[in-house]
């Protein structure tokens, strides 16, 4: 009896030793969640940089979110919204290192352009004023949010309404008395995204299309 302690409590040390070398066991048996770093878009509307979806999204060291929703944007970049405006950096070079390349807002548009976005059937100027409402509603002014986050630009809106794609997102506009009607072009062959909040005197400008087909409803 003497001779068998010393072995069980060897036994014992090596057996606590093992468990220091195992990964944490996960709460649900499964793969473990990716963290991934989040960039401010606008609103609850960010961009996330993973290899896979991600289950946890980092805006700022020490601060974790899940992800209400998401939409892939090609390898490594994921479009999210969370269920609080994030107040991270809004660089979107802060991103350029987790996608190995250099990442713009120019990159960023095409990328959006690519996938497929909700319908809303409005005909939108430069400055995201309503030319034409195909919708029969007969809205007039400035669209200054969508889903329930500020739009304060093209880019804003169109990775809105691709996060809401399928559905029928809320626009909020604001109301103008007149509007100049400024002619219609596809939304996908405007100008570069104005960064910000958009003048409102910044005079005519070439025509968006927010709803991108006539019979949008």
């Amino acid at each position: 009896m003497i001779r068998l302690f010393p072995m069980l409590l060897l036994c014992a040390c090596e057996s606590g030793l093992a468990r220091l070398w195992q990964a944490p066991p996960q709460a649900d048996g499964g793969t473990a969640e990716v963290v991934a770093p989040v960039v401010a878009l606008v609103g609850r509307i960010g961009l996330a940089a993973a290899a896979s979806q991600p289950a946890l999204l980092e805006p700022s060291p020490g601060d974790r979110l899940r992800p209400l929703k998401v939409k892939p944007l090609g390898p490594g970049l994921w479009l999210v919204r969370v269920q609080r405006p994030l107040t991270g950096t809004q660089d979107l070079n802060a991103l350029s290192q987790s996608l190995g390349q250099p990442f713009s807002h120019s990159e960023l548009e095409k990328r959006l352009k690519a996938v497929a976005r909700a319908q809303v059937g409005l005909s939108l100027d430069r400055q995201l004023r309503i030319v034409q409402d195909r919708t029969g509603e007969g809205r007039r002014g400035t669209v200054v949010t969508c889903g329930g986050d500020p739009v304060q630009s093209k880019l804003h809106l169109m990775a809105c309404l691709a996060l809401e794609n399928g559905g029928q997102p809320e626009i909020g506009v604001e109301f103008a008395s007149t509007v100049q009607d400024a002619g219609v072009v596809p939304l996908d062959s405007s100008l570069p995204p104005d960064i910000g909040r958009p003048k409102r005197d910044a005079g005519p400008a070439r025509g968006l299309d927010a709803g991108l087909g006539a019979d949008s409803r």
